[in-house]
């Protein structure tokens, strides 16, 4: 992530409020010397007074929550002044008014940037913000040691392990009453005093603990904000919101950007509009290691299959990029190389992939879209103008439907026409359409680890990317349509998770924090989504309630009754006779399945047109096609239905291969 520091300066309150008043009172710019000097009259001399950056360190950590500020940061010794922020909050502290005190400091770990271009930390480089990562870890775990803080940076910073991940680990440790050994790297991270002076300015307390010092957040203060804490940034790449804009400029710059070649100008832009592990913008830092690991892999090992590439910028055939990618994977090197680049290179690896399909599918849609209509669905199914409306009306009132029905009615068929017609265009790019099954879960749908070459790695799911996406849509008459076919085999609360809320259509302004990452998450408005439910399988447990008032219900009816299916059979059959056989036989069948007292069963059984919306191949004669169907494929279902009485599917099978009244060669 980059090279994390945390000012190590030991000061008393007294010294850290004193350094504080001696520019507050100066109002203005104050050279190192003058601060020297006034430091030694108002509250003494350091030591033997021969080391002047002793004075300096006592301004530290006013500095380091945006108190104090420096003339030129990358000078140490430069002129310095305090803050608006800065005298506010001294007149709050000397007027003992404790109320706006913790105000202030809640304002500045909102605000401040820690874990870059902080005027106590100057040479910091790092995506972590340690006073968030300190007390969200803290609300987490109850309390955090000082060993447990150094462990959780090191594994984050060092490793790139995820925070849900290490504190996980934590989690483990203390269960089995382990003790961490920490590495020599991460012991600097074990006393970050400027997070511990909170204590003093009474935003945390502690107490002895298995031997060990607890720090947790005061009670008063933690009653007061839990909010505004738990929506504390971890990492300051989510507080970064020129992101964009600052990668515009390094593509577009001149100098060494400037020799950036167009492929990877192109991801950059395109990287820096995507989501992070950690649940924000990547940052420039993150993209350019991504980049650099990209360009020097294919010279850190040998490919002898594709030795003419020298940089993956250059392979831009998804097909061919997914080979080259499974060599690098499967090479004895990967995983020292991928150390060696900070394992940067496994995610960039993933990432560009992903970049390749989004141009895949930004080329197929620049490609003319052709237009759809209202009227072209009424042509394509079997609804009439008023269902539609109804229809049209229950998704845009409710924002999610249910198509219900039994098998073969053409529920999918319908589901995807229908969202061609409101959208007015045939337009795959705003749909997304998957099904639900018993092994599908929220880890597929929303997010969650999915193991990678030497461990975990968490991964965003289809809905979660297909919201994203609708998001960034800055049309605001775009719709976007995720179809679920099969919705009732999966277990619907367990898939959906904690997003059963605001998925509702009243809720969608509302925003829920995920299970696996620090993310506040919504449903856009522009979403709609549509499911498919089957009827008659019998195996399926009833839709959870609690869902099931978030949807509109629609039942789709077998069409054999309608006009417009006689119309579609004549254009394959010879005969209107033929035609007219067909409804009747199969409007018959349907009539005793929907008679439950008879039949057991119920109208959720009815056999569906779409089985005679096939015409016959060629050479292939009405009587051959019919009883095809008729053999092989309703026949079978009907044994079904009836398992336990045969006789009732013999009974309707003997009308259906009855003599008929019809032009069908026997």
């Amino acid at each position: 992530m980059g090279k994390m520091v945390i000012p190590k300066n030991s000061a008393s309150l007294e010294e850290v409020m004193g350094a504080m008043q001696i520019y507050y009172d100066a109002n203005d710019w104050v050279t190192n010397a003058n601060y020297i000097q006034t430091y030694k009259k108002r509250i003494g001399v350091i030591g033997d007074d021969t080391d002047s950056s002793a004075y300096t360190k006592k301004t530290e950590i006013g500095a380091y929550y945006g108190f104090l500020e420096w003339e030129d940061i990358k000078k140490p010794q430069s002129p310095r002044r305090i803050t608006q922020r800065g005298r506010l909050f001294l007149e709050h502290y000397n007027s003992n008014n404790i109320v706006a005190v913790h105000e202030d400091i809640m304002k500045s770990l909102e605000e401040i940037s820690f874990g870059r271009n902080n005027y106590a930390c100057r040479s910091c480089d790092s995506d972590i913000e340690p006073p968030a990562l300190f007390l969200r870890a803290m609300m987490e775990l109850g309390y955090l040691t000082n060993t447990e803080f150094a462990y959780l940076v090191y594994k984050m910073e060092y490793e790139g392990r995820h925070y849900t991940e290490t504190i996980q680990e934590i989690r483990l440790i203390r269960s089995n009453d382990k003790k961490i050994e920490l590495p020599d790297v991460a012991k600097k991270f074990s006393d970050p005093k400027p997070i511990l002076i909170l204590e003093r300015w009474g935003v945390l307390t502690s107490e002895q603990i298995n031997g060990s010092k607890g720090t947790s957040i005061s009670p008063a203060f933690l009653h007061k904000y839990r909010d505004r804490l738990l929506n504390l940034k971890i990492y300051n790449i989510d507080k970064d919101k020129n992101i964009i804009t600052e990668v515009k400029k390094e593509t577009s710059g001149t100098g060494e950007d400037s020799l950036l070649g167009e492929v990877e100008k192109n991801f950059r832009l395109w990287l820096s509009t995507q989501t992070s592990a950690a649940g924000g913008c990547c940052s420039s830092g993150m993209i350019s290691n991504t980049c650099r690991s990209l360009k020097a892999v294919c010279n850190e090992m040998e490919i002898i299959e594709y030795p003419d590439v020298e940089n993956l910028f250059d392979v831009t055939e998804i097909d061919v990029f997914c080979d080259i990618k499974g060599i690098i994977r499967a090479n004895d090197d990967y995983k020292k190389i991928n150390l060696k680049y900070s394992r940067y290179l496994g995610p960039a690896l993933g990432w560009y992939e992903k970049f390749l399909e989004d141009m895949h599918k930004d080329n197929v849609k620049s490609e003319k879209i052709d237009s759809y209509c209202k009227a072209d669905f009424l042509d394509d199914v079997f609804i009439e103008a008023a269902e539609y409306d109804k229809l049209l009306e229950l998704l845009l009132y409710k924002k999610n439907l249910i198509l219900q029905g039994a098998p073969g009615v053409g529920k999918t068929f319908l589901a995807k026409k229908f969202a061609y017609s409101i959208m007015g265009k045939k337009d795959n790019s705003h749909i997304e359409s998957i099904q639900f099954h018993q092994s599908y879960s929220y880890e597929d749908f929303i997010m969650g680890y999915k193991p990678v070459d030497d461990g975990f790695e968490l991964k965003t799911g289809v809905f979660y990317n297909f919201c994203k996406k609708a998001e960034r849509d800055t049309d605001p008459n775009s719709k976007y349509f995720f179809i679920i076919d099969e919705i009732n085999r999966g277990n619907l609360s367990k898939i959906f998770g904690e997003l059963m809320v605001i998925i509702e259509a009243d809720k969608r302004e509302d925003k829920v924090r995920l299970a696996y990452r620090d993310e506040l998450f919504g449903v856009p408005k522009n979403i709609y989504i549509i499911g498919m439910m089957n009827t008659a399988d019998r195996s399926l447990a009833m839709m959870d309630y609690a869902l099931r008032r978030r949807f509109c219900f629609y039942e789709i009816e077998p069409a054999f009754p309608k006009p417009k299916f006689k119309k579609h059979l004549l254009k394959y059959l010879k005969a209107a006779e033929v035609a007219d056989e067909v409804i009747s036989r199969l409007c018959e069948l349907n009539a005793k399945i929907a008679d439950e007292k008879t039949s057991g069963l119920g109208r959720g059984f009815c056999i569906g047109h779409s089985y005679f919306c096939v015409p016959p191949v060629e050479g292939q004669t009405d009587a051959e096609w019919y009883n095809t169907i008729i053999d092989y494929e309703i026949s079978p279902l009907l044994d079904e239905y009836w398992w336990d009485d045969k006789h009732k599917a013999d009974d309707c099978l003997k009308d259906l291969k009855k003599k008929i009244k019809m032009n069908i060669e026997e």
